[in-house]
């Protein structure tokens, strides 16, 4: 979309809850603007609203990128002009040089797209890859997090990032307290971790469609 959130408009009476002052006027928002709380989620139920029942048939949004997919390319002209006349309707505006028509591989999401199977975006896991070993506990948690995001492509994830986990801030205060950039030696078992999952990350990791005629197992 182009510039999302200035294409919702603000009730008039909640505007002034968007007023800030300067040194010569007072202002208020008359659209959605960025940094509110609410902001997020209530622009992802408008725009899950525009696409209705089009939603997991053959449309998906996070906040303004919307992702439309097809079958076939006559299907995907359908499904193209039912979106756009969708988003039309609710006047929201498309910023023309970021859109993609009729792609065969995209980049979305943190995932690469291509046919019916999905990879890890490259440069993600490559920065995952070249992580140096934590030094801080901070450090530590944010390698173990950013390498769950991929997690459904790692069989086991939970068992093998467990030793990792110690080094989670509990509460709000350990989260807040500087102990956490303080230097460590990670233990044996969490040096462990961190790399089986490099090395398990360098792998081809790929999920694909399921082929509904194919019996399935349950692990």
């Amino acid at each position: 979309f182009k510039s999302g959130y200035f294409q919702v408009g603000l009730d008039p009476e909640d505007r002034p809850k968007t007023a800030f002052s300067t040194r010569d006027q007072h202002y208020q928002f008359t659209v959605l603007p960025q940094g509110v709380t609410n902001g997020p989620p209530a622009f992802q139920r408008i725009v899950s609203q525009i696409l209705g029942p089009t939603r997991w048939q053959y449309s998906l949004a996070y906040l303004d990128d919307v992702i439309i997919y097809s079958t076939t390319f006559d299907q995907h002209l359908y499904h193209l002009d039912d979106i756009l006349n969708r988003l039309n309707d609710a006047n929201f505006r498309l910023n023309i040089n970021k859109c993609q028509i009729a792609q065969t591989a995209i980049d979305y999401l943190g995932h690469h797209i291509e046919h019916s199977n999905i990879r890890p975006n490259a440069d993600n896991i490559r920065a995952l890859v070249e992580t140096r070993q934590p030094a801080t506990a901070k450090e530590a948690f944010r390698f173990v997090k950013a390498a769950e995001y991929y997690r459904k492509f790692i069989p086991a994830f939970s068992t093998i990032a467990q030793p990792l986990q110690q080094y989670a801030p509990r509460t709000k205060e350990q989260r807040e307290k500087k102990s956490q950039a303080t230097p460590i030696t990670l233990s044996d078992d969490a040096l462990d971790a961190f790399n089986k999952l490099k090395k398990i990350l360098t792998n081809d990791l790929i999920l694909r469609i399921p082929d509904q005629n194919l019996p399935f197992k349950i692990q």
